[in-house]
């Protein structure tokens, strides 16, 4: 980080472009083999001061979308956006990584005061319940990493080790980088269409529709 202690930059990445206009994210990297959702191929905002208007570039992870081999494959192109991001675009040494799909109000504000690796929970479909229930999850890639080294290193061993036959991408970097977690008020999430919010009720953080 440079001496001013400020993070310039807030990053995206997307197969699913649809709500990325939404969100706190400055750079989204859309994915040229699987794209879809964005409105415009230069910038885009989602028209309020909670989301900037966005620079959009487009790196080609050469992986398209096959439904047989879709799990793995989604799995390989998030590393390889999160690998291209911080090998040629990031100046400092930490990061902020927002998903497409989710928002973490004043996530810069939030990570000056966090010591270490941090991963932001949001709302998630519980995939290993038969009833699907909505729930908190902290272990997405929704994240600050203060050690980009340490990522790409963790990153590059996923793609060369073949990780992504065993284990999602985001569960790796988690456990890999020991990461914190934090629940922020008014994180959001899309899921199926549906905006789904964090709230801070007494402490507690419930999950809220719209």
């Amino acid at each position: 980080m440079d001496g001013d202690d400020e993070i310039k930059t807030v990053y995206s990445f997307c197969g699913n472009c649809t709500y990325v206009c939404e969100n706190q994210s400055e750079v989204v990297v859309v994915d040229k083999s699987y794209n879809y959702g964005l409105a415009s191929s230069e910038t885009c905002s989602g028209g309020n001061h909670h989301a900037p208007i966005k620079k959009i570039i487009k790196y080609d992870t050469g992986i398209a979308f096959d439904e047989r081999h879709e799990v793995q494959n989604r799995r390989i192109r998030i590393a390889k956006l999160m690998l291209y991001i911080i090998d040629n675009l990031l100046d400092d040494d930490d990061v902020i990584f927002i998903d497409a799909d989710v928002g973490i109000p004043n996530v810069k504000d939030v990570v000056r005061t966090q010591p270490t690796n941090v991963s932001f929970c949001i709302p998630t479909v519980n995939k290993d319940s038969p009833f699907r229930e909505i729930i908190k999850f902290c272990y997405s890639t929704n994240m600050y990493v203060k050690d980009v080294d340490l990522l790409r290193h963790y990153l590059s061993r996923y793609l060369r080790e073949k990780f992504y036959e065993v284990a999602p991408v985001d569960v790796y970097i988690n456990l890999m980088l020991n990461m914190n977690r934090i629940s922020i008020d008014g994180t959001w999430h899309y899921i199926n269409g549906k905006k789904y919010t964090l709230k801070n009720v007494l402490g507690s953080y419930l999950i809220t529709l719209g």
